[in-house]
């Protein structure tokens, strides 16, 4: 899915799984959140639409697609409960988080 330009990448602490946030080549708009399983087999696929807390006209935008990554090195994290936290900011600076159970995740590749 987001092989070649995720703008994020973490491992869960126990290795089963990796997330990544962000796609440079494909504006930040695609890919938004992959999260793969132990065989590396995609899980889930969303474009940002799919998971903004924000409605997509609140995002700044530019030549390289919409800003909604807040902190470069922190906007997802594997939380201790199973979930993936992801962090978003709109052009306003305003920031929100969403949680999703890693055990809820089903399919959804576009």
């Amino acid at each position: 899915m987001n092989y070649s330009s995720p703008v994020n990448a973490i491992v869960s602490d126990d290795g089963k799984y990796v997330a990544t946030t962000g796609d440079f080549l494909g504006g930040n708009y695609r890919h938004a959140l992959v999260v793969y399983g132990e065989g590396g087999e995609v899980m889930v696929d969303y474009h940002i639409e799919d998971i903004s807390p924000f409605p997509m006209e609140q995002y700044a935008y530019s030549s390289i697609g919409v800003h909604w990554i807040t902190r470069w090195g922190d906007v997802i994290r594997f939380l201790d409960n199973g979930s993936i936290e992801v962090s978003f900011q709109n052009e306003a600076g305003e920031e929100r988080t969403r949680e999703f159970d890693i055990g809820m995740l089903r399919a959804a590749v576009r």
